[in-house]
Order: C-alpha cells, then sequence, then structure tokens
C-alpha cells in the first residue's frame, strides 16, 4: 500500500497515509516528468538567516528552495544566500516572512 501524495509505502492493514491523510493505493501511479517552474527569490541573505527564512516558509506550509540547492562547485559560495519560491507562492511567501519580521 502506498500513499499517492507522499509516494511513502504502508505495511498490509493500513488504509490512511500517517502524514496526508489520504488513502492509500495499492500500486503508486507512474511520476510524471517534471515541468518547468518558474521561481522567485522572496529572502537574501547571511546562510544561516536564509535557512531560518526557508524554515519560516516551509513550517508556513511553502515549498521553499535555497537558489544554489544541488550546484556542485570547485569554489565555495560566498555571499547572500537567496531562497526561492515558486511564482505563484510570492505573495504567501512575503506575507508570512513579514509576519516573521523577516
Amino acid at each position: 500500500m502506498f500513499c499517492p501524495k507522499c509516494r511513502v509505502e504502508y505495511r498490509e492493514g493500513f488504509a490512511r497515509c500517517s502524514d496526508c491523510d489520504v488513502a492509500l493505493v495499492k500500486d503508486l501511479p507512474a511520476e510524471l516528468e517534471p515541468e518547468y517552474v518558474e521561481m522567485v527569490t522572496v529572502f537574501e541573505g547571511d546562510p544561516n538567516s536564509a535557512a531560518e527564512a526557508r524554515a519560516r516558509l516551509e513550517s508556513a506550509g511553502i515549498k521553499a528552495w535555497d537558489k544554489e540547492e544541488g550546484v556542485h562547485s570547485v569554489f565555495p559560495s560566498v555571499g547572500a544566500s537567496e531562497i526561492q519560491v515558486r511564482i505563484e507562492d510570492e505573495e504567501q511567501a512575503l506575507e508570512a516572512l513579514k509576519e516573521a519580521d523577516m
């Protein structure tokens, strides 16, 4: 049994995902190819502040990424970190950061 939302596998006997609260399915649907998603920077600051901003956004239910996430370089990143969200989440993200006084 699998959760169709988070794709976690469950033992037989479970009917709902404990995290997503959705009905489990016997087989997972094929994963779709990723599509292009336009991103926008909503926070820029030192790495510690950026990590805090990202955590606050995600605790508000807004998926956020560090712009450098997944980028590999022989030269360490210097300077500010940028936190990005999907463009459709920009307004909600900015409001969440404003409420957190960031």
